[in-house]
């Protein structure tokens, strides 16, 4: 958060850095249709694993 911008920064990281990378993983085919990603952190960095129920 930024008092001056409020919470447009933290959205554009979010964007970034999730939402692109899930829409990438779905073009690529990473995940079937209709599943879950889940998202984890470790070590700083972010993982993505699609699970199909």
């Amino acid at each position: 958060y930024d008092p001056r911008y409020g919470a447009r920064p933290l959205r554009r990281v979010i964007q970034k850095y999730i939402e692109d990378e899930i829409a990438e993983g779905f073009l690529r085919q990473e995940y079937p249709e209709g599943c879950e990603v889940f998202i984890t952190l470790e070590e700083g960095k972010i993982s993505f694993r699609g699970i199909k129920h």
